[in-house]
């Protein structure tokens, strides 16, 4: 109970919870009593439901330690991403997983932003009449645009390419 993520212990063959701590009763708004009686219809949305059965059952058969940025559901119907590092024990002679769940949603909506954010550079970036390029300080390409490449004649290949040497050979012999 004083770890800082969610912690459940789950009887991978009933696909229910046998123990669940209080960081993750807080999480989901259930307390200890109800979260026992959780199924994943309660903890997932619909639309999210096969694929957190698919990451469970891939952590039960040992084919994925880390499931990241599930969605759940709390119980007022709000939701929150979790990334769930799981590790199977067997106790009472049943395999069951213990599931450590942190929390991401944050960081998820940071990435969303920087994402959206990255969206309108490039926007801008492409609809500006200027030819740009980008270097960094030891003259590799980070970034240009099609007016760059459209004004110095430069070849679709060297561009893809992205090798400075011969981009900077073409150029300069204009």
């Amino acid at each position: 109970n004083n770890a800082v993520d969610g912690i459940l212990v789950v009887d991978v063959e009933q696909k229910s919870i046998v123990l669940a701590n209080k960081v993750f009763c807080e999480m989901t708004g259930y307390n200890e009593e109800e979260a026992k009686n959780l199924s994943f219809k309660n903890l997932h949305r619909e639309e999210d439901l096969l694929y957190a059965i698919a990451q469970f059952n891939a952590q039960a058969d040992g084919q994925l330690p880390i499931a990241r940025d599930l969605v759940f559901q709390r119980k007022n119907n709000s939701i929150f991403y979790a990334d769930i590092n799981a590790v199977e024990t067997s106790f009472n002679n049943k395999k069951h997983l213990i599931a450590i769940i942190r929390d991401v949603t944050d960081r998820r909506n940071i990435l969303d932003e920087l994402s959206f954010k990255t969206t309108l550079l490039e926007t801008q970036l492409e609809t500006t009449i200027d030819g740009i390029l980008v270097v960094d300080e030891q003259l590799n390409i980070v970034l240009y645009n099609r007016r760059f490449a459209d004004m110095w004649h430069i070849p679709k290949s060297l561009i893809v390419d992205k090798n400075d040497n011969d981009l900077l050979e073409y150029v300069s012999s204009q």
